[in-house]
Parts: C-alpha cells; sequence; structure tokens
C-alpha cells in the first residue's frame, strides 16, 4: 500500500501532514518531520485496526510518499 502525505505550513507557524488516500487521518507538528512521522503513526494504527478487523488481507508492505 502507498500513502501520499501533503505536508503545508499554516499561517500560524504549526505544520500539517494530510493522508491523501485516507480522508481524516491527518496530524500537526512544530516541523514538516514532526508532521510527517505523527501521521504515518496515524495511517499505522489506522491499519492495524482494520487489519484486526478482518478489512484489509494480504498487506505485504507500506510506503510513504511526501508531496514537495
Amino acid at each position: 500500500m502507498r500513502y501520499t502525505l501533503d505536508i503545508r505550513e499554516h499561517n500560524n507557524g504549526r505544520w500539517r501532514a494530510t493522508v491523501l488516500e485516507m480522508p481524516g487521518v491527518t496530524a500537526t507538528g512544530d516541523s514538516p518531520d514532526q508532521a510527517g512521522a505523527k501521521v504515518q503513526a496515524r495511517i499505522l494504527h489506522r491499519l492495524a485496526d482494520d487489519v484486526e478487523r478482518g478489512k484489509v488481507t494480504g498487506l505485504v508492505s507500506v510506503t510513504f510518499a511526501a508531496m514537495a
């Protein structure tokens, strides 16, 4: 599975990371790296829940790609 992270700076100086393939999965941080790391953790939590519920089968790997 490949997930695209849209990481942007807001007017208040904070950074927000959004997962394009998972509406509603976002995170903020003091830097692009921090926001990206937090949102990756949220993706993994969501995937773990989905695997436990049988919504995802045959999971081989997860790839993150940050948008410029």
